[in-house]
């Protein structure tokens, strides 16, 4: 993601974590990332970004939300930005679906897949 996108979104959500979804990882950058870093126990990399494996996401989302961040998400492949602004649910709902428009972040529950079963 580049500079000027990152904080053209940071200034829509202010006050909020940003984590744009970026291959295998949830990046944060600038301030967030140092945030991110601290709360997690993960580290900045090139004093630029700390990164969440999206394998592990449910794990340091939680970590975040426990601290009382905000976390806005975007998923750079298909622009989609979502809230999540509680801990609500949020440990049961799987890593994959976090990020994929598979959830409804009003009710903290995945969604159905195509023909009703829920993706996962």
């Amino acid at each position: 993601m580049n500079k000027p996108d990152w904080l053209k979104l940071k200034a829509l959500y202010p006050g909020k974590t940003l984590l744009a979804k970026e291959g295998q990882e949830w990046k944060a950058y600038g301030a967030d990332a140092l945030k991110v870093a601290r709360d997690t126990g993960l580290a900045v990399k090139g004093g630029a970004f700390c990164a969440i494996p999206c394998n592990q996401a449910e794990k340091y989302f939680g970590k975040l939300l426990a601290a009382g961040h905000k976390i806005v998400t975007l998923d750079t492949a298909t622009g989609e930005l979502e809230e999540i602004l509680k801990q609500e649910s949020f440990a049961e709902i799987p890593a994959a679906a976090i990020g994929a428009g598979q959830v409804d972040w009003e009710t903290k529950q995945r969604k159905p897949g195509p023909q009703g079963e829920l993706f996962g």
